[in-house]
């Protein structure tokens, strides 16, 4: 079994072995409900290599100082915006508006068609991008 970190309301990788195997490897959260732990799974890592899973983990050791990766790295640390949400949320709102989600479902094609109308909508061209 993983180790919780001692700390409830924080994250932590998880490792477990099924009939010796397959290793999956979980990011999970700890947190307290109606006075129990409770765990959830917030995304499998399994895919990872070695390294990316040793930054993460120290990434979550840091989490309260990030400026301590800096120095472990032996530079400082940059943070980038990624990507604007806001647009594509603004899209999603208004293909809801106009029932396009409705009539193509809420299966997972459906939800995928749905991620790809909005992709051709963001980004003109080719639709080769966005499969």
């Amino acid at each position: 079994m993983g180790k919780l970190g001692g700390l409830l309301n924080s994250h932590y990788v998880y490792r477990s072995t099924t009939k010796g195997k397959y290793t999956r490897i979980l990011l999970r959260k700890n947190f307290r409900e109606n006075g129990k732990v409770k765990h959830r799974t917030v995304g499998n890592l399994s895919s990872c290599t070695d390294v990316e899973l040793k930054a993460i983990e120290l990434a979550l050791k840091h989490k309260q100082d990030l400026t301590v990766l800096g120095a472990i790295a032996g530079s400082t640390v940059s943070l980038q915006q990624g990507t604007s949400f806001g647009e594509t949320w603004t899209v999603y709102q208004i293909a809801k508006q106009l029932g396009i989600g409705k009539v193509l479902g809420n299966t997972r094609d459906g939800n995928l068609v749905m991620w790809q109308v909005i992709a051709r909508v963001l980004a003109q061209g080719s639709r080769l991008p966005t499969l």
